[in-house]
């Protein structure tokens, strides 16, 4: 008898564990906590949800996020508002604001990445914040830059994803401009001007950082005329040349 018992408890314990692992089974968990109606506060529900989502690895948690991604719920295509889903899920598994450096730019790659759903792409990027963090290294402001440039103008992308990433890299290069400025009020105008020959003649990490700056927002212009003549819906494409003529350079004025 206890032989039998000890065999039932390994049969359980394999089928628990392979319940925790499987996409299948961690959604099924997520959703049995979502509709809990004996959970009595948010607080108790998303704590709840943190304890689950942060026992999966993180194989085990994009298994995950693509089951979930066929609950029409979550899904973009069938529901306007999934990506909010979406961001709840990506913002109790990797915290409000509190995500690392190296982690950031790491979880951007998944922008890449056609097994992972757009509602999630978006939510990652808004969970991330990018655009408030004044605390990049030099190398990481580069990766962020060539990532988001590259899923914007990616054209096997949805025409709303690459308008997003575009989106969210405008307000990086906006944010990275005002951190130089503020550090180098005297490399404002060649910023302004999008001209690395208006910058002044001295070579500090400043003025480097200003040149490569505008070199992006050169590549960021590019990016967004491309994707506003290649994407089909008319509402996006408008968005986008709206936010072309926002990064025009700024004039060099009568001469003097």
């Amino acid at each position: 008898m206890t032989r039998n018992l000890t065999i039932l408890a390994g049969i359980l314990a394999v089928c628990c564990s392979a319940y925790a692992v499987d996409g299948k089974g961690s959604y099924a968990q997520y959703r049995s906590i979502i509709d809990d109606k004996t959970i009595s506060s948010q607080a108790e529900r998303t704590a709840k949800l943190r304890q689950h989502l942060c026992s999966l690895t993180e194989p085990e948690f994009f298994d995950f996020i693509r089951e979930l991604a066929k609950d029409p719920e979550y899904d973009w295509e069938k529901h306007e508002e999934a990506p909010i889903g979406m961001a709840m899920v990506a913002k109790i598994y990797y915290g409000t604001g509190q995500t690392n450096n190296a982690l950031s730019v790491k979880r951007l790659g998944d922008l890449s990445d056609p097994s992972l759903p757009d509602a999630w792409k978006w939510a990652i990027l808004d969970a991330l914040r990018l655009h408030n963090r004044c605390d990049l290294s030099d190398s990481e402001t580069t990766t962020v830059v060539a990532l988001l440039s590259r899923a914007g103008a990616d054209n096997r992308n949805s025409d709303r994803l690459r308008s997003v990433c575009l989106h969210k890299l405008g307000s990086f290069l906006s944010t990275q401009r005002e951190i130089i400025t503020q550090k180098a009020p005297d490399v404002k105008d060649a910023l302004e001007k999008q001209d690395k020959t208006a910058l002044p003649k001295r070579g500090d990490a400043n003025v480097r950082r200003a040149a490569k700056l505008i070199d992006a927002i050169r590549h960021y212009r590019m990016a967004l005329q491309k994707t506003a003549d290649e994407v089909q819906d008319e509402q996006i494409k408008a968005q986008l040349k709206k936010r072309l003529s926002k990064w025009q350079p700024a004039s060099a004025g009568p001469p003097q």
